[in-house]
């Protein structure tokens, strides 16, 4: 197992993006159950898609209880969504982009390491009830794991 090391943070001030995806809503206590959501979102994506292009997963809508994830691709702007699909807007931001080249499974320490460590020490602020994504670049193996990911954290401007 690779450490967690957030040294190479980047600020990224990010237009609007758009997602398309299999949507689904999560208890904090379920979270083990999104290796599922990937591997049917991966099959649809083998079926639909002529190319391979970067995944993400979207944490949004979260509240006390749990939190949608949304399994998807990037749209274009004027690109219609595929049938079947979720589409989530995000608006633009500023956002803190964490790059690692750890396997998946080491996500979630990647996630705590961030909000525990990082977030509190750092001067900023996460905007309440934005979105968080995850990046999948195209070398990311989801049969493996491997391959890397960014986590893209929402900042406030104050």
């Amino acid at each position: 197992m690779g450490k967690v090391n957030l040294d190479q943070m980047q600020l990224v001030d990010q237009k609007e993006r758009q997602f398309a995806g299999s949507s689904r809503r999560y208890r904090y206590d379920q979270r083990g159950q999104i290796g599922e959501q990937w591997l049917a979102f991966n099959e649809w994506l083998a079926v639909n898609l002529d190319c391979r292009v970067p995944a993400y997963g979207v944490v949004y809508d979260a509240d006390a209880i749990g939190f949608d994830y949304l399994a998807a691709i990037e749209l274009e702007p004027d690109a219609m969504t595929p049938a079947g699909q979720t589409r989530l807007v995000i608006p633009a931001g500023r956002y803190a982009v964490f790059t690692q080249d750890l396997p998946v499974m080491q996500l979630g320490a990647v996630m705590d390491a961030i909000y525990a460590d990082w977030l509190p020490n750092s001067g900023y602020q996460v905007v309440q009830g934005a979105a968080n994504i995850e990046q999948y670049p195209l070398k990311f193996d989801p049969q493996t794991g491997m391959g890397g990911f960014s986590i893209w954290v929402p900042l406030s401007a104050d």
